[in-house]
């Protein structure tokens, strides 16, 4: 991309465990497609068969009472810091910079100040990371209401539950996770920050 500089070799120089941007972020031509929902088979009411009572197909679950922790996205992708740490880094970087309750973690010096003094628009770590005792409940799928069949009324042919849609030809990109979370390159770069520094360290091509 336009902000690439030339003396820092290749995208392959900075990858990590042989993936680099090329490969694990969309904005660089990398990524993986995103699937979408595979088509159910149509469940079949056998015909001319009259109930003496209502059929109901059974509601899903209801959402759990404990939800697992998911990090709060920013308006330009995942939450980083003002100077570019990512909930990864904040949970992971010398044994962590922050605790989930909240607290300065083993690597963070005071000489540094407080979370809120690294925040961006008012949102810090302890309010982003879930690591650091932020984040936010992860939704699960509402019940939904259990549909029912009038009783005693035989069908003269099979009624069908319609199929969910097919996936698209066309999927949307994701860009690929590590190990330990979101990818960044070994110089802690993200793949939002290869899409927008100083007008992109590389382009949708690969190049």
């Amino acid at each position: 991309g336009p902000a690439w500089n030339g003396a820092w070799g290749t995208f392959e120089d900075w990858g990590v465990d042989g993936v680099d941007a090329t490969d694990a972020c969309c904005a660089c031509g990398g990524g993986e497609a995103s699937p979408t929902d595979s088509p159910t088979e149509a469940p079949t009411d056998a015909p001319g068969s009259p109930t003496d009572s209502p059929t109901t197909d059974s509601p899903t679950d209801a959402p759990t009472d404990s939800l697992p922790c998911v990090d709060l996205p920013s308006s330009t992708g995942i939450w980083v810091s003002s100077t570019g740490a990512t909930c990864q880094q904040y949970e992971t970087f010398e044994g962590g910079l922050c605790t989930p309750s909240g607290d300065y973690g083993p690597a963070w010096n005071g000489a540094w100040g407080t979370f809120e003094d690294w925040g961006v628009d008012g949102v810090d770590a302890t309010d982003a990371c879930c690591a650091c005792g932020g984040g936010e409940a992860s939704p699960t799928d509402s019940p939904t209401e259990a549909p029912t069949d009038a009783p005693g009324s035989p069908t003269d042919s099979p009624t069908t539950d319609s199929p969910t849609d097919a996936p698209t030809d066309s999927l949307p990109c994701e860009d690929l996770p590590s190990s330990t979370g979101i990818w960044v390159s070994s110089t802690g770069a993200t793949c939002q920050q290869y899409e927008t520094f100083e007008g992109g360290l590389c382009t949708p091509s690969g190049d």
